[in-house]
């Protein structure tokens, strides 16, 4: 059996993918980088989920310590492999994305159009629940999260639903766009956050928010899914809490709960 590795920086002109396909059984991918490098204590708790390393200093758009986690489970899902190797702090580190291609058929990959990329699943109306006409639709939602993919991928997912959307990116930002907004006579239905933030967190905003009078709903949105994470958001003045990656599902039965909903405009 014949195996080949692509390199992350190669590149395979004029050659058809039937061409490769006869040639390649094995993909693999590596990305190398001269970092700040990963012990070998935390190189064993990496792919695991809401796991991050030093977020004081590296939080500001690094995410909600999800993404590895994530990323290893869709590969595991194709009989691949994710692996990172370090030799320590100061030495960077290596990823290792691996997939064999023989076990890969053109079932396994879904036919997409551009209406489907990024569109978040249907809400479906159960028997015996109230219809979505006695609630309330949210109509301005105000997203917190230093991450500015986590933003506008909320965002995107939203905009079928809600017709104003404000975004910012720390606890410190989202009480500057709440004071103007309130001084203009307008509000938000809903403020999404995120818990570790620079600057101020969620929970500390989330309190401060509430100091100012703010009395709509608040959703934690967070990769620190921990019950005493959850309960000191609560404790600060948050309605819930919802895990990252968020699921508008999840979102909406939420909502419902509190005599609202997400209806498309």
């Amino acid at each position: 059996m014949k195996q080949e590795s692509f390199q992350a920086n190669r590149v395979v002109p004029d050659q058809t993918l039937s061409q490769i396909e006869s040639v390649v059984s094995t993909l693999k991918i590596q990305v190398i980088d001269n970092g700040p490098g990963i012990s070998s204590d935390n190189l064993k708790q990496l792919f695991r989920d809401v796991v991050q390393f030093s977020p004081e200093k590296l939080q500001a758009g690094g995410g909600s310590g999800l993404g590895l986690w994530i990323a290893q489970k869709i590969v595991k899902m194709h009989g691949g492999s994710l692996k990172a190797e370090s030799d320590g702090e100061g030495y960077g580190t290596t990823f290792t994305l691996q997939l064999d291609l023989n076990q890969m058929t053109t079932e396994d990959i879904p036919e997409i159009d551009d209406s489907m990329h990024m569109l978040p699943p249907p809400i479906i109306q159960f028997a015996g629940e109230e219809k979505s006409t006695d609630l309330v639709s949210i109509k301005s939602v105000l997203i917190v999260d230093d991450a500015r993919l986590n933003r506008k991928m909320a965002h995107k997912i939203l905009n079928k639903y809600v017709k104003i959307i404000y975004e910012a990116e720390d606890g410190c930002a989202a009480l500057q766009v709440l004071t103007e907004s309130m001084e203009s006579g307008q509000s938000f239905d809903l403020i999404m956050m995120d818990f570790v933030m620079p600057n101020m967190d969620g929970p500390t905003a989330t309190k401060k928010i509430r100091e100012m009078g703010y009395n709509g709903l608040i959703i934690g949105v967070t990769g620190n899914a921990l019950d005493d994470d959850i309960k000191h958001f609560k404790t600060q003045g948050a309605d819930d809490v919802l895990p990252k990656p968020l699921d508008v599902n999840a979102l909406q039965s939420l909502l419902r709960e509190n005599g609202m909903c997400l209806k498309e405009i």
